[in-house]
């Protein structure tokens, strides 16, 4: 529409598993990206310095733990996840309420001389904080990394297939895409601790 402001401003996205180093032109990005672009010349028409390029990292593997000694580590440090289940920031979120919950009222804030030596029952108990948190954590990451998989599909057949699948199951049993979310809705806060 000429005349209109945003009429210079073009938006499109795309999601693949690029190569380890980031392509060098709009071009190059096109062809790591399987998409339909809504104007075929477009990405040969912009400009390298107009191309917003961000890299997506998650932790592939679980860590065997989110602690070590007196040390705990929440969010993306410990379970870092795609962006697809929109999860990342609530997860941290939760790791925060388990670890104060865990620490409990009157926790030492400060480490013992020798912070390398073993808290001997002074500090929270960490391992709590994982046993509480592993579990849930590596539900939402693979969670979040199926549905990364199904956006990122680039088969015409899979899409099809895909986005049909969504819409019957949308039309046909809408509370069964309710219930999907129910694993990521139904958490609750642990009790704090010396609650009974």
């Amino acid at each position: 529409m000429p005349g209109h402001p945003c009429s210079t401003s073009r938006h499109c996205a795309g999601t693949a598993l690029a190569p380890c180093t980031a392509p060098s032109s709009a071009p190059a990005m096109a062809a790591t990206v399987s998409v339909s672009w809504p104007d075929p010349g477009l990405i040969g028409a912009i400009s390298p310095d107009r191309v917003l390029h961000d890299d997506v990292y998650w932790i592939a593997e679980p860590l065997p733990a989110y602690h070590r000694r007196r040390v705990a580590i929440p969010g993306d440090a410990a379970h870092a996840m795609t962006p697809h289940l929109g999860q990342g920031a609530c997860q941290a979120i939760e790791d925060a309420v388990v670890l104060a919950s865990v620490a409990g009222p009157g926790t030492p804030a400060t480490a013992p001389a020798d912070a390398t030596a073993p808290a001997n029952g002074a500090g929270p108990d960490l391992a709590a904080y994982t046993a509480a948190r592993l579990p849930r954590t590596r539900m939402v990451a693979n969670g979040s990394y199926r549905a990364t998989r199904l956006s990122g599909m680039t088969s015409p057949a899979a899409i099809a297939l895909r986005n049909t699948g969504i819409r019957l199951a949308g039309r046909l049993a809408p509370s069964l895409m309710l219930r999907q979310m129910d694993p990521l809705a139904s958490w609750t806060p642990p009790a704090p601790a010396g609650a009974s």
